[in-house]
C-alpha cells in the first residue's frame, strides 16, 4: 500500500486546454489532438428519415424535405417547432384558489373572535372563465360535472312541486 501512494505522488497529470480533464504526460499529447478533433466541433445531424426509406422514386420529395430538416439540424420530418402546446390556466387558477382559502381564514378568524359573520368583507368571486363548474337551471348553483348529473334532476323534481320556480339563475 505504501508504494501504491508513492507511485500516486509522483506521477504528474497535465489538465487539456479543451475539455479541462487531467491526461498524464504521455497519453496528453495524443488526447489534445483527438479532442480538438472529435469534441470541439458541431456533429453532423443523423438523418434518420434517409437511412429508413428504401430508393424509392416516389419518397424522393420525402427524403428531400428530411434532408432540408437536417442541415437546419433538426431530427425527423414530423411536427415542427412551431406548433405549441395548448395554453392552460393553471396559474390563474392557482390564484383564485389561493384567493379562496384566504378568505376562509378570514372566516375562521371572525368565528375563532366570537364577530358576527354579517360582518364579514364580500368574497371574491371567482372568474367565470376560470370556473369549469356546471351551473344548475333550476337553482343557479355551480356544481362539478358529476354532482351536477346528481343535482340537476332532483332540483327539477323540487323545483316542480314548489311554486314560484326557485330562484333565478
Amino acid at each position: 500500500v505504501a508504494l501504491a501512494a508513492e507511485a500516486d505522488e509522483q506521477v504528474r497529470l497535465v489538465p487539456c486546454q479543451h475539455c479541462s480533464r487531467s491526461f498524464k504526460e504521455e497519453a496528453h499529447a495524443k488526447h489534445v489532438s483527438i479532442c480538438q478533433k472529435v469534441f470541439q466541433q458541431k456533429r453532423k445531424v443523423y438523418n434518420t428519415t434517409e437511412h429508413r426509406l428504401p430508393d424509392a422514386p416516389e419518397l424522393a420529395e420525402v427524403r428531400k424535405k428530411a434532408a432540408r430538416q437536417a442541415r437546419k439540424g433538426e431530427v425527423g420530418i414530423g411536427a415542427t417547432k412551431e406548433e405549441k402546446p395548448k395554453s392552460t390556466a393553471w396559474r390563474q387558477k392557482s390564484a383564485a384558489f389561493r384567493a379562496a382559502m384566504k378568505d376562509a381564514q378570514v372566516v375562521k378568524k371572525f368565528q375563532k373572535e366570537g364577530r358576527p359573520l354579517s360582518e364579514l368583507p364580500p368574497s371574491r368571486a371567482t372568474p367565470v372563465e376560470l370556473d369549469d363548474r356546471t351551473q344548475c337551471p333550476h337553482c343557479g348553483r355551480r356544481f362539478g360535472q358529476q354532482q351536477a348529473e346528481r343535482h340537476i334532476p332532483i332540483c327539477k323534481g323540487k323545483m316542480a312541486k314548489a311554486t314560484g320556480g326557485g330562484r333565478p339563475p
